[in-house]
């Protein structure tokens, strides 16, 4: 099963968000650029996404944690999405803070929103 990670209204920032999960040891190999295609008589795609390979084990959460923690390290407010299946989650930038705490609670908040059957 595959991730789809977007970055709203940041596309700039995606590319940030490809290399920091690259760097990630249990995602190595997982994770790539989608670009989007245009449509015929359009100007071009709306936005490109990350592809993440998800396998088994605890990659969700390497991969949320992940996200959480390069969100810190952004001096806007960014949003990313991830969506698996037909469920999406979203963590917000604006709420990030640099404790543990926190961090964990919006990993297992975002766990619980993509892993419901």
């Amino acid at each position: 099963m595959d991730a789809l990670i977007s970055v709203v209204d940041a596309d700039d920032e995606l590319r940030s968000l490809l290399d920091w999960l690259r760097q990630e040891d249990d995602l190595r190999g997982r994770v790539h650029l989608t670009p989007v295609v245009a449509q015929p008589g359009h100007m071009g795609g709306i936005s490109d996404s990350l592809s993440v390979a998800l396998g088994s084990g605890g990659a969700l959460t390497v991969l949320a944690t992940s996200i959480s923690v390069w969100l810190k390290h952004r001096r806007s407010d960014l949003t990313v999405e991830i969506t698996v299946g037909e469920r999406t989650a979203k963590i917000d930038g604006k709420r990030v803070k640099a404790d543990p705490e926190s961090v964990r609670k919006i990993v297992e908040a975002a766990g619980r929103a993509l892993a419901q059957d």
